[in-house]
């Protein structure tokens, strides 16, 4: 059992465990009891793997459940997070799969007590009241400056700072420059007012140059007229046994002398409390730190309504400095996410908001968000009767950047060049050889503690960055010592040490989530930033080539393929002649880019020419210089791009190619790749006996293959993919039953490996296509929802014309053909330039069947003709009994015969489609040519009992 006062804080969200309640910005989110416990468990261990009988021992604790039952909870408390984004580009999940292990939770989480759950929300509806402008200014004893404004978003932080201040007298309270701490504390002083008899009091260090001089401007504050005494023994006879509160603001440029005079004053009157404000603590005795967050933007992977984003204190503020200006603005739908946008890039950085929100005048929300991609918010004017260093952000910087020591401006701009997360390794890469590592260590931990860096110690390794607006200004500052260019080549060097070190594990040791948690995916923002730098006019082309292909592995593993293929394209378009060196372009880099670029299109291209094409050099650039494995591989990518191309001829060929080199290398691998695309083409052929036959013995390698190793270079887990096809078979055979299941258990074991390209295959090449031709409208409708979802999210354009077959389909089975034919139809007709694989197959035969159904005999006979045309050319044999069947019925409905005539040709057709069927071994079709002879029996003899299966 958890006391009632804790409280476990991150991001947007509070947890009060005693209570079982989770807010969101203050606001209760649903969360089963179950998936409570599984939430706790996890952010008890935050950062660490929990095992999934860890997890359902706690969730369960009486009863024996299936891990189903486990993987449900997590998704509907994933739901409940808005934790939808993790399969995005980038993308980190908080709640994360740990393939064969468990799940993490990735989440920064901080402990608090002092408040406790019931409390909570009438303390902050108390002090909502007391933040906000008063009507008519209540007398309070003591200097403290009259707010003007509403304080927004930070009631959570007065009322815990209220809390330790009651318990431990003095809390400093640190955070960047502008992010709102003198507010914060004057807030603080005036909600507690009340309490202290003797005076609230603030006192603005900011102007002393000498750190002497603050025990007078102490003096002077607490209204001591000077004496013939010294200051500090005036201020030591004026509070002792008094009860009063002072607020010491702007400590960090004099830290000693602050932290000094605070423990004076604790000592000397114990009815004293304090409160300080400081880029980094005071270091005092007794001083309890209390560091302030970022005011809460909306993350980067929605696009939120206005109603959504003003639930967010960054826009809220935003919204109500604009607001003040312009009576009359009112966020729109449309500006929301630009507004949200904007308040992400200022960090949630108080005083940067209010800056940018005061030139909506002269920009607008639009040209604001496009300046924002310069120095412009650098150079934004803030209140004239602002502090000098807080009217613009470059002189609240200058402030912070002109105290630090040498040393600490130089290593501060050099790790400006990392616009992601870093780890020390880094630092020391971009800090030179004048710094040892023991001075380097001291010097981060000061700029950590004086909140120009700020670290992230949650995780093995301690990752830090800079906030956007003082990595702008310290860019500027790089620029302005001319150190770019070299500090420039350190961190890509580094990086690419960093990038070989993955290529070498990549597809061995880490997919899914994994991947996405392993350092290098860390680094994606760093290596994005150093690409533009080596392709940058002034920079090393050499590098960037060999930047550019190291990063190849990584896009891979975190299913960046449009990424990827930008990057690749580049280096391909690279003149050797006139950039490069001859030795930067050797075969095998060729090769690799050339691979690269086919992996890319696979999956954003299909099956068109470029795919083909692309595989094809690869095949040749492998021949070249006897690379066995990439010639099995480029033999699998043109056999795709060939049967996604509805070409079965050609791709039984290549496919049949590929096995006989398989045989040729002796590499069980290699056999079981060209197994399972043999068996594939086989199905496509309407053999099906083989067909399972080769899938079965793909089957049986891949199941004895550590799952992080079944993804490898292929980009899919070999197993489900195999799998998948084998349900296809079974539907196909017509076990239906046993195909529903088999690619419900196939796509759980892909949803497993968190691994998007996977679980995109298992859905549209197995769970999709048998919950359809099953007709289970329920289950189908879930799979293909999930399908549109992550490919659309992934950006895998060809993988969504696809579902967008599979939602057409959907819509027939579901509405009737009314309603779903236009669906369909639009569907088909999107997808058809693009290319016309096995999935267009069944989508067309669907639509045809649906017009046939609807009485639509004119254009059902047309498209029926068609797609007969198209299977006959493209020696698809398994598609050919159905669209017979279709014909038949087409033909039974046609005006322009004699109804006899019209129904004994159907019969005639059907029979011989069904004998074919059976002997085939085709159950699916077998079974729909007797229920169409059934609907014909009915036809001519209404009254007539069905016919037998026998019979038919």
């Amino acid at each position: 059992m958890y006391p009632s006062d804790i409280c476990f804080a991150f991001g947007v969200f509070r947890l009060f465990p005693a209570q079982q309640r989770l807010l969101r910005n203050g606001t209760p989110v649903a969360v089963g009891g179950r998936a409570m416990d599984i939430l706790l468990a996890l952010i008890e261990q935050a950062g660490q793997v929990v095992d999934r009988e860890t997890l359902t021992n706690r969730a369960w604790p009486t009863t024996v459940v299936e891990d189903s039952n486990l993987r449900a909870q997590v998704a509907a408390l994933r739901r409940a997070l808005g934790d939808t984004g993790s399969r995005q580009e980038g993308a980190q999940p908080l709640i994360a799969t740990v393939s064969g292990r468990g799940y993490r939770f990735t989440g920064v989480v901080s402990r608090d007590s002092g408040t406790t759950a019931t409390a909570l929300p009438v303390a902050m509806e108390r002090l909502r009241a007391e933040t906000s402008p008063p009507s008519s200014v209540a007398r309070i004893r003591g200097n403290l400056p009259v707010r003007l404004t509403r304080m927004v978003g930070r009631t959570e932080a007065v009322f815990a700072i209220a809390g330790k201040l009651r318990d431990r007298r003095f809390v400093t309270i640190t955070g960047p420059g502008g992010i709102g701490k003198t507010t914060v504390a004057l807030a603080v002083a005036s909600s507690l007012a009340g309490s202290y008899p003797d005076g609230v009091f603030h006192v603005d260090f900011a102007p002393l140059t000498d750190p002497r001089l603050l025990p007078g401007a102490l003096a002077a504050a607490l209204g001591i007229a000077p004496g013939n005494v010294a200051p500090e023994v005036a201020i030591g006879h004026h509070v002792e046994n008094r009860r009063m509160l002072i607020v010491f603001d702007c400590c960090e440029h004099v830290l000693d002398a602050s932290s000094f005079l605070a423990e004076s004053l604790l000592k000397q009157s114990p009815g004293l409390h304090l409160i300080a404000t400081s880029r980094e603590p005071l270091r005092a005795d007794g001083e309890q730190v209390y560091r302030l967050a970022p005011l809460t933007s909306p993350p980067p992977d929605v696009e939120p309504s206005a109603e959504q984003a003003l639930a967010y204190p960054a826009v809220q503020l935003f919204v109500e400095r604009v607001t003040a200006n312009h009576h009359q603005f009112e966020l729109t739908d449309p500006e929301a996410p630009l507004v949200a946008d904007i308040c992400r890039r200022l960090d949630g950085i108080a005083l940067a908001i209010e800056l940018g929100a005061g030139r909506v005048d002269a920009f607008g929300i639009h040209g604001l968000a496009t300046l924002l991609d310069d120095r412009f918010r650098l150079l934004m004017l803030g209140r004239r009767t602002a502090s000098p260093r807080h009217r613009t952000l470059a002189a609240m910087l200058d402030w912070s950047y002109q105290s630090l020591p040498e040393r600490q401006q130089v290593l501060l701009r050099r790790l400006a060049l990392f616009p992601g997360t870093f780890a020390f390794d880094a630092v020391r890469a971009v800090a030179g050889s004048t710094i040892d590592e023991g001075g380097l260590i001291f010097l981060l931990a000061d700029l950590v503690g004086k909140s120009l860096v700020s670290a992230d110690v949650a995780g093995p390794v301690p990752r830090y960055r800079l906030l956007h607006i003082t990595r702008a200004y310290a860019l500027d500052r790089l620029n302005d010592a001319g150190e770019t260019r070299e500090v420039a080549r350190f961190a890509a060097r580094h990086l690419l040490t960093l990038l070989k070190q993955h290529a070498h594990t990549a597809g061995k040791e880490v997919n899914g989530s994994a991947a996405h948690s392993s350092p290098i995916a860390w680094e994606i923002d760093n290596v994005r930033a150093m690409l533009d730098w080596a392709w940058s006019d002034d920079a090393d082309a050499s590098l960037a080539l060999e930047l550019t292909a190291a990063t190849v592995p990584l896009w891979s593993t975190l299913s960046l393929f449009g990424e990827c293929s930008r990057w690749v394209d580049r280096a391909l378009a690279t003149d050797p002649h006139t950039t490069l060196t001859r030795s930067s372009l050797d075969s095998a880099l060729q090769l690799e880019l050339w691979r690269a670029r086919a992996a890319a299109l696979t999956h954003r291209d299909g099956g068109g020419e470029a795919m083909r094409a692309a595989w094809q050099e690869v095949f040749v650039r492998a021949e070249q210089i006897n690379d066995m494995e990439r010639q099995v591989q480029a033999l699998w990518g043109v056999w795709a791009a060939q049967r996604n191309a509805g070409d079965y001829g050609s791709a039984f060929e290549t496919a049949r190619r590929a096995a006989l080199l398989a045989a040729h290398t002796g590499n069980a691998a290699h056999v079981a790749l060209s197994d399972r695309i043999l068996g594939t083409t086989h199905m496509y052929r309407g053999e099906f006996e083989e067909a399972q036959s080769r899938l079965k013995s793909s089957i049986e390698y891949y199941s004895t293959v550590e799952p992080v190793k079944r993804i490898g270079e292929l980009q899919f887990d070999q197993l489900v993919v195999a799998r998948a096809f084998d349900a296809q078979v079974l539907m196909l055979q017509g076990d239906m039953e046993e195909a529903l299941a088999a690619a419900a258990s196939n796509l759980d074991d892909a949803l497993a490996t968190d691994h998007l390209p996977t679980v995109v295959y298992a859905l549209a090449q197995g769970a999709c296509p048998v919950a359809l031709y099953t007709g289970n409208a329920e289950i189908a409708e879930r799979y293909v929802a999930m399908l549109l979802h992550d490919t659309s999210q992934a950006g895998l354009e060809a993988w969504h014309e696809v579902a967008q077959l599979f939602a057409g389909m959907l819509a027939v089975l579901r509405d009737g053909s009314t309603v779903g034919l236009p669906v369909l139809k639009a569907a088909l007709e999107a997808v058809a330039p693009i290319g016309q694989g096995p999935i267009y197959s069944l989508a067309q035969m669907a639509y045809c069947d649906a017009l046939s159904r609807s009485g639509d005999v004119a254009n059902a006979r047309i498209a029926v003709d068609a797609a007969l045309k198209r299977a006959s050319r493209s020696d698809e044999a398994w598609t050919i009994l159905e669209l017979l069947r279709i014909k038949s019925e087409v033909l039974f409905q046609d005006p322009a015969l004699h109804p006899e005539v019209a129904r004994a040709a159907a019969e005639a057709r059907l029979l011989s489609a069904l004998a074919i069927a059976r002997r085939n071994g085709a159950g699916l079709w077998a079974s729909r040519c007797a229920d169409s002879l059934i609907r014909l029996a009915h036809a001519r003899e209404p009254s007539a009992l069905p016919l037998t299966d026998s019979e038919s």
